[in-house]
């Protein structure tokens, strides 16, 4: 194991022992002597306002050297951080700071006006030589347990709600001491940082470098929605480690003219979040042949528990929905028809994770650990919710998802919190959102029934336009564009189950009709 007890002794170790590249975001770069100056220049200004160790505090930032900075120096200053998406909606970002209640938030100048109505009594305060600000709450000083959390990241959930899944350190470090341990990486590397700060695969990204001494990339969102750009930066940067969701290999692939570049620096590549399409990972092989390939697969309530190495020499039938065999800080067994079962080949069933790497549960809501987890011999098991099967050598195909989850551009997305949006809009009397599956790629329809029905015929069109525009711009306002349906479809009446539920099946039905 490693031989820290918290991420900041992680940190801290790192930022005192190396002195090469550390990080870059394609307009400034730091060695470790300058990122440590930086971190722990934050880092002193923050205790100076009061910042104490435990406290929860959210990070509101774009993703350049500066918001690393920042980032580390909370974790060096001992509090949980809380990364909230810069892109979304600021009424999501509202949302996270009520339920998680923080003693404050470091954000960008620019982003202050997003939050700053929303609270009173609160304490504003720049922090010097930085574009910074911290912003004091009021809320209840917490108290209880979280000084073991590191970390809480906000996922969608099926209540409406973004639910806080709460990270320890001990969670965390189990993590990166796998990494450590699988694969062979070292200080002569460089890392890409695909991932946004609020996104688990970010943690692969920060730490596993930091702790190498090794050199980090730093995309950011529109970098990382330029593919000839990324395809340009791997070369420029000579990176060699990558970890992202499939959805950008599969754009790098399409869109990045690979062709243009040797890459030859690139040797281990790491994807989590969602199946690869089989054409696009052999042409991702063929470019990177001397690259090793890894599927990762886990909720944000474990990360990474399962994973699989790509064979090198692919063929066409190869099956991309292998998830692989468990990790060693990890425990599996499958669930099935009410009865924990250890596996065998064969066995099908629900995915159940338990061990070191499992999160204690959610912030503020116990019903939901409740909902999603299962005790058996003292061992508490968390209900994955998807469907797999065991085949040979103990390794674990994956199946489908036996709830409304769905997971798109790697992002987990609960189709019930798209539905309550909708249906929270006063356009909307009703609505039902389904995904299905186009080209391999989750594919989110929103049905609806709007509240007006007095105009005549020949007004509907042009009114029905009005309203559907109504409907989106309410929706974008307060879900990631992530989340958002790719097709609306207004229907006379939405179909019901005898229980006055939205039949799902039958809306399923009348997309494949």
């Amino acid at each position: 194991m490693l031989p820290f007890a918290t991420l900041g002794e992680l940190v801290r170790n790192s930022l005192d022992s190396f002195s090469g590249q550390a990080c870059d975001d394609l307009l400034v770069s730091r060695s470790y002597p300058e990122l440590k100056r930086d971190a722990e220049h934050i880092e002193q200004q923050l205790l100076a306002i009061g910042v104490e160790q435990s406290d929860r505090v959210c990070l509101y930032v774009s993703k350049n050297t500066q918001s690393y900075a920042a980032l580390l120096a909370l974790v060096l200053s001992g509090v949980c951080y809380i990364p909230i998406d810069p892109l979304a909606p600021s009424a999501r970002a509202k949302e996270i700071i009520h339920d998680s209640a923080p003693a404050g938030i470091l954000l960008d100048a620019t982003l202050f006006d997003d939050i700053g109505e929303e609270f009173q009594n609160i304490s504003v305060h720049p922090v010097e030589g930085t574009s910074l600000i911290f912003v004091g709450f009021s809320f209840e000083k917490q108290t209880g347990s979280d000084s073991k959390l590191a970390y809480i990241l906000y996922t969608s959930g099926s209540t409406g709600k973004p639910k806080g899944v709460l990270i320890t350190h001990e969670n965390a470090l189990s993590f990166i001491n796998w990494v450590v341990i699988t694969f062979d990486l070292s200080a002569s590397d460089t890392f890409s940082s695909i991932a946004p700060f609020h996104f688990d695969l970010s943690v692969f990204d920060l730490f596993v470098s930091l702790y190498h001494g090794a050199k980090v990339v730093l995309f950011n969102d529109k970098h990382i929605r330029n593919p000839l750009l990324l395809a340009a930066q791997i070369e420029e940067h000579n990176i060699s480690v990558w970890y992202s969701t499939p959805t950008i290999l599969v754009l790098l692939e399409q869109y990045g003219k690979l062709y243009k570049y040797a890459h030859l620096s690139m040797r281990v590549v790491l994807f989590a979040g969602e199946v690869l399409p089989l054409s696009s990972l052999i042409k991702i092989k063929s470019h990177w042949h001397k690259a090793k390939l890894y599927n990762l697969y886990g909720p944000t309530e474990t990360n990474v528990v399962t994973w699989i190495k790509i064979d090198d020499a692919l063929a066409n039938d190869y099956d991309v929905s292998r998830i692989g065999q468990c990790c060693e800080h990890a425990a599996v067994a499958i669930l099935k028809m009410g009865e924990i079962k250890p596996l065998r080949l064969g066995l099908e069933g629900e995915l159940l994770v338990s061990g070191v790497a499992l999160s204690p549960g959610y912030l503020n809501n116990d019903t939901m650990d409740l909902k999603h987890t299962i005790h058996c011999d003292s061992v508490r098991w968390y209900k994955t919710g998807d469907h797999v099967r065991v085949i040979d050598q103990l390794c674990l195909k994956y199946i489908g998802r036996l709830d409304r989850m769905i997971k798109k551009r790697g992002y987990r997305i609960e189709l019930d919190e798209i539905q309550q949006t909708i249906d929270q809009c006063v356009s909307v009397e009703r609505a039902g959102v389904i995904s299905v599956d186009r080209n391999k790629t989750p594919f989110i329809i929103a049905f609806y029934k709007d509240q007006n029905s007095t105009f005549n015929e020949t007004e509907a069109t042009d009114n029905s336009l009005q309203i559907l525009g109504v409907i989106q711009a309410y929706v974008k306002e307060r879900l990631p564009n992530y989340m958002w349906p790719d097709q609306w479809i207004c229907l006379d009446s939405l179909p019901l189950t005898g229980t006055d539920k939205i039949d799902y099946k039958a809306l399923a039905d009348y997309d494949r009709a």
